[in-house]
């Protein structure tokens, strides 16, 4: 049996028109993580360039970025 396009709509399809999920889901945590991310690998190549020594106060501030980077790609992958 053929299906037609007017009967039912698929169950996979998102409601047209309807108060879907926001399309902006996680995008503040992505900035600010990719932000703290990208200020942390150029404070540690200008440290290694200059020779610092790293700490790992420099190392938790990459951790921290690395989190809110994957928990706003995590969410925004999330229905």
């Amino acid at each position: 049996m053929r299906v037609n396009w007017t009967d039912e709509i698929p169950p996979w399809l998102p409601p047209i028109g309807g108060k879907g999920p926001r399309h902006h889901r996680g995008r503040a945590l992505i900035i600010i993580g990719l932000t703290i991310l990208s200020g942390f690998m150029v404070f540690a190549i200008v440290l290694s360039a200059v020779g610092g020594r790293h700490t790992i106060y420099g190392l938790l501030v990459g951790a921290i970025g690395l989190i809110l980077l994957i928990t706003g790609l995590l969410r925004r992958n999330r229905r």
